[in-house]
C-alpha cells in the first residue's frame, strides 16, 4: 500500500545521520552476573557508550515537544566493507549486508536513543530497516527517517 504524502510539511518529517560504526547489543547490551544466589543485570561500559553516542546525535533534532501521532520510523545501517568484498570482481558500490549482524540486534543499539521523540515506543507503526556495506571509500553510518503518519488511512 503506498500512502500519499499530500499533507506532510517540513515540521512532519526528521531525517538525520549519524556517523558511527552500527554496533550489534544482543540482550541489548545487558550482561549477567550471579551475586549471592540471584542474577544481577547491567549494560556493558561498551553498549552504554554506544548508546550515549547515538543519543547525543539524535538529541540534536529531537522536536520542541513529543510527537502523539503514528509515526513510520526508516531505519539504514551502513556497516564496515569486509575484505572479502574488496576485489576487482565485486563492485565497489553499496551491496546488502547478509552476514551478521543481526538486525534486529542492530535496532537494540539505536531505540533507546529516541526518547523524547514521541510519547511512546507503541506510536511506531511502520518500522523499516535496512543493512548495508558501505561502498568503497565510504564510512559506516547509520540513518534515520522519521515521518508523523495521519490518524486516518485515505485507501
Amino acid at each position: 500500500m503506498r500512502m500519499r504524502m499530500e499533507w506532510m510539511t517540513e515540521e512532519d518529517r526528521i531525517m538525520f545521520v549519524i556517523p558511527v560504526c552500527p554496533m550489534s547489543l544482543q540482550t541489548s547490551g545487558k550482561q549477567m552476573i550471579i551475586r549471592k544466589g540471584r542474577p544481577l543485570f547491567f549494560k556493558t561500559q561498551k553498549a552504554s557508550d554506544y548508546q550515549k553516542i547515538i543519543r547525543l546525535y539524535a538529541n540534536k533534532y529531537r522536536p520542541k515537544t513529543p510527537w502523539s501521532c503514528p509515526i513510520r520510523m526508516v531505519v539504514d545501517y551502513y556497516l564496515p566493507r569486509p575484505a572479502r568484498l574488496n576485489t576487482k570482481k565485486i563492485p565497489a558500490c553499496h551491496q546488502y549486508a547478509d552476514k551478521r549482524p543481526d538486525l534486529d540486534n542492530l535496532q537494540k543499539g539505536t531505540q533507546d536513543a529516541f526518547q523524547g521523540f514521541w510519547e511512546d515506543d507503541s506510536q511506531i507503526v511502520e518500522l523499516s530497516m535496512r543493512k548495508f556495506y558501505c561502498a568503497v571509500g565510504e564510512r559506516e553510518r547509520i540513518t534515520f527517517d522519521l515521518i508523523k503518519l495521519p490518524h486516518i488511512i485515505n485507501e
